[in-house]
């Protein structure tokens, strides 16, 4: 996260950076060493949108005024504020940057209005790209005074890429929109190169032998290629998902409610026909929920807008809602029990239609994070303004889970009002996972995924700064110091009530063509007494080292996990020509 997030007043960041830092030693961990990230869930937050009949932010609402329920059981509300999130300042944009690279910015207090736009060009047709550009376009444009935050993804077959950063000048993100260039989606390809086998007539072949020969290899030979493009839409379909965890890893330490708006055609639900030989199904269930658990986690609410279901003018128009009706004819009627139901017998009769499957898709994210999905609306600028002014204001509640409700799995949630008239929309549930078994591989696994992820995580926030760099004799290498500061505020010790404080740090360096070139580890294990757990939580962390790069050294990326607590964070620092 770089552009904004580094100009906001040097004095609101650096105040958390306080001088008196404590110093954390690295040690040799054991490498076989396993223990348990328990992953169960105490304190549940739900934002929660309520409108009125014009669609307008209904204030001043009292906690009274809130029921909420888990798996049908009333819960108390411990927490409980309206939330209106502002705008950033002009002046704040003009203040002096900040010293070093950064991977947070606010203060811990505020609750910024904050946009991610993602145009996913994996899974739309070619022939609706630009048209989905035009609408983003208009959006933009009319955006061009708001002083809101807004960051401009994309997807494609190399999967997740930054096409801008964080920047409240809607103009750059216009000019950058204009130069995406449209590509063939992941099944278009195959597609184009699968030809009917219907051009091919056996009418003319009398011998009964030669006929039936020649049905039987046009019955393999379909079967063949639709088993193809399944696996090309499974393909996608996997990249998609770890593109949407990369984002959710990526805001899981910016505070408040975040409005994620995936312009797409979808990817079905359903990979492929049920009927089909080789059906793959539903065996993609389990990366729904890691990332469905990624999201919510993060506080993100997607809000996907079908491009390919723009409707001619003169038929209805009408907002996807996260109302279990929508999803159709016998499916799953829930986000909560879609993979039970849809693993069911009956499901491999049902009539298969992509279009439905591909709908289905974007009400199931819709609905498990809080948002809304768009389809049949010609007018996408809309649905684009509309899904970003949702998180300008809204309701927090929060509740803690009783002992004895802590089994992992699913939990169904259901939140009403008091108010007449009003509409209330939130989360249909969230996800307790089972405590992670993890070791070295799997750390180093997750390190990676932050070192070569496009954007930057923020689930642990750090700040690097050069201090000191020297060429070799032929100048062919150069010998970097660094120094991280990790601050107190904003770096919460979760998970370390036993005074450990376990850390898995990794910096490479590439070169201009992507390619590692240089890397630096350590693994920081520390046990402390009570009085330096405390002198950590008010003053931070810092950690000093040094990495030899070869001159060619484009970026040296910079990652961080708490081991404790299974949080990332990651920093993209240029390097600068000494």
């Amino acid at each position: 996260m770089k552009l904004w997030l580094r100009c906001l007043n040097a004095a609101l960041l650096m105040a958390s950076l306080v001088p008196a830092l404590a110093q954390l030693t690295a040690t040799h961990a054991n490498s076989g060493r396993i223990h348990t990230i328990d992953s169960r869930v105490d304190l549940v937050l739900v934002p929660v949108i309520v409108n009125d009949a014009k669609g307008n932010h209904v204030s001043n609402l009292k906690k009274e005024a809130f029921h909420l329920m888990e798996n049908g059981r009333s819960q108390d509300l411990s927490v409980f504020e309206e939330i209106t999130a502002r705008r950033i300042e002009k002046e704040s944009v003009q203040s002096a940057p900040i010293q070093g690279f950064s991977n947070f910015a606010i203060n811990d207090s505020q609750m910024h209005y904050m946009t991610i736009l993602v145009l996913d060009l994996l899974n739309t047709p070619y022939i609706y790209q630009q048209d989905a550009r035009k609408e983003l376009v208009k959006y933009l444009s009319k955006s061009l005074d708001s002083n809101e935050p807004i960051t401009l993804l994309g997807i494609d077959g190399r999967g997740l890429w930054q096409v801008h950063s964080f920047t409240t000048d809607t103009k750059i993100l216009i000019e950058a929109l204009n130069r995406i260039k449209s590509r063939h989606s992941a099944t278009e390809m195959s597609d184009d190169d699968n030809t009917s086998s219907d051009s091919v007539s056996t009418a003319g072949l009398f011998d009964p032998a030669i006929s039936g020969t020649v049905d039987r290899f046009e019955e393999f030979f379909s079967n063949t290629m639709a088993g193809l493009d399944a696996m090309d839409q499974r393909n996608a379909s996997r990249r998609t998902l770890a593109a949407l965890s990369q984002i959710a890893l990526a805001f899981a330490g910016v505070h408040g409610r975040k409005t994620l708006i995936w312009a797409t055609a979808g990817f079905p639900f359903m990979i492929d026909d049920p009927s089909s030989i080789n059906y793959m199904g539903l065996d993609l269930v389990g990366v729904y929920e890691q990332t469905w658990r990624a999201l919510m986690s993060a506080n993100i609410a997607v809000y996907p807008v079908d491009l390919q279901g723009v409707i001619p003018r003169n038929q209805s128009r009408s907002f996807g809602t996260t109302s279990s009706s929508t999803t159709g004819r016998g499916g799953p009627r829930s986000v909560a029990d879609m993979n039970q139901k849809s693993l069911q017998p009956w499901t491999r009769t049902m009539p298969y239609d992509r279009i439905f499957e591909k709908q289905k898709t974007m009400r199931s994210f819709a609905a498990a994070t809080g948002g809304i999905a768009c389809m049949n609306f010609n007018d996408l600028a809309k649905c684009f303004e509309q899904a970003a002014n949702d998180s300008s204001s809204y309701y927090l509640l929060g509740f803690y889970l009783p002992s004895d409700d802590r089994k992992p799995g699913w939990k169904k949630l259901k939140v009403e009002v008091t108010q007449k008239r009003a509409h209330v929309r939130a989360r249909e549930g969230f996800y307790i996972g089972e405590p992670m078994q993890e070791n070295d591989e799997t750390r180093k696994a997750a390190i990676a995924v932050a070192l070569t992820s496009p954007i930057e995580f923020t689930g642990v926030p750090m700040n690097v700064q050069w201090t000191e760099r020297t060429p070799n004799d032929k100048a062919e290498k150069i010998s970097a110091k660094f120094c991280i500061n990790i601050p107190a505020p904003l770096f919460t010790l979760d998970g370390t009530g036993i005074g450990i404080v376990d850390l898995q740090f990794s910096a490479v360096a590439f070169d201009d063509k992507g390619k590692a070139v240089s890397e630096t580890a350590r693994a920081f294990l520390e046990k402390l007494e009570p009085e330096s757990m405390a002198q950590i939580r008010r003053a931070g962390m810092r950690y000093q080292g040094a990495i030899d790069y070869p001159a060619r050294t484009k970026e040296v990326r910079f990652a961080i996990r708490n081991n404790a607590t299974g949080d990332l964070g990651s920093v993209i620092a240029p390097v600068e020509v000494p």
